[in-house]
């Protein structure tokens, strides 16, 4: 049974079709625009596309090694009953 308060931007398909089954779309105000902080890694610049930014790998992996040198510091996890993850 379809319910409108569980899924406001739910449309019900064709029960005929598609019984119990419906589209969910979401707003496009809500959607991350990242573009400009998204880089295609690779050796040739041209294998990232002319839409995309790049960057060398070895360039790439200085970079990230730098910026989350130490990020996992004081954050062991540990794995309990029913492979749930959590902070330790």
């Amino acid at each position: 049974m379809w319910n409108r308060r569980v899924c406001r931007t739910c449309t019900p398909l064709d029960p005929a079709k598609r019984p119990d089954s419906f589209l969910a779309r979401s707003d496009p105000s809500h959607v991350a625009r990242v573009e400009d902080r998204t880089f295609i890694g690779s050796r040739n610049e041209a294998d990232a596309g002319p839409t995309n930014n790049w960057r060398d790998p070895d360039e790439m992996r200085s970079t990230l090694t730098d910026l989350f040198r130490g990020s996992m510091r004081d954050r062991t996890m540990s794995q309990g009953p029913g492979f749930n993850l959590q902070p330790a």
